[in-house]
């Protein structure tokens, strides 16, 4: 994207997949329009970005990604966004095979928002200056596993109390996430059913 392009804009009703096919959305200009984030998808709508070869990218400052529907990457990796975060998820957002790597943050969860995640995810050394910021939010029992994540999945958390998992037996380990602050400690809850994160 160049300076006076608008953003892509999934409206509501509407479904749209883009095959990156190994190659990459750069949005480094200001976008014109009332959107200012490069991708934003609307309530009731649904984005598939996926890249069905080598992996494709989204970088470039101002490649903000805002999803109030259904939004699924697959085979892509997000970097060098600028700003508060790479994605601000409020819908349901799906994470295969997904990098999300030194931009400013990570990924933000609203109320609404949920994270379904498979086989390699990455969220990891997201920061704005030395404040690391990989996921953040609402994350009560908001993280769902389509397909088991592997073991060198690497999810970054900040401070929070939560149960974090919907479904974690036999799909995720708590050595999938990690403490950005190192103040937390990461572990099955007593059951053995679900991941927590707490102070104790």
């Amino acid at each position: 994207a160049k300076s006076g392009d608008t953003a892509l804009v999934v409206p509501e009703g509407k479904n749209a997949t883009i095959d990156l096919n190994g190659y990459t959305i750069n949005c480094q200009s200001d976008l014109t329009g009332d959107v200012k984030d490069a991708v934003f998808v609307k309530n009731n709508a649904a984005l598939k970005i996926i890249s069905e070869n080598e992996a494709g990218s989204i970088t470039g400052k101002n490649s903000h990604i805002k999803n109030l529907g259904t939004l699924t990457l697959d085979n892509v990796k997000i970097s060098g966004i600028q700003g508060n975060e790479a994605i601000k998820n409020d819908g349901t957002l799906s994470l295969k095979n997904v990098s999300i790597t030194d931009n400013h943050g990570g990924v933000s969860v609203g109320d609404e928002g949920v994270l379904k995640l498979s086989n390699k995810v990455v969220i990891k050394d997201n920061a704005k200056g030395s404040v690391s910021k990989n996921v953040v939010g609402n994350l009560n029992k908001k993280i769902s596993f389509e397909e088991p994540l592997t073991s060198d999945s690497c999810i970054g958390l900040g401070d929070m109390e939560t149960i974090l998992t919907n479904g974690a037996k036999g799909k995720a380990l708590p050595g999938n996430f990690v403490s950005d602050t190192g103040n937390r400690y990461i572990y099955w809850t007593e059951d053995g059913s679900e991941i927590k994160i707490s102070a104790q």
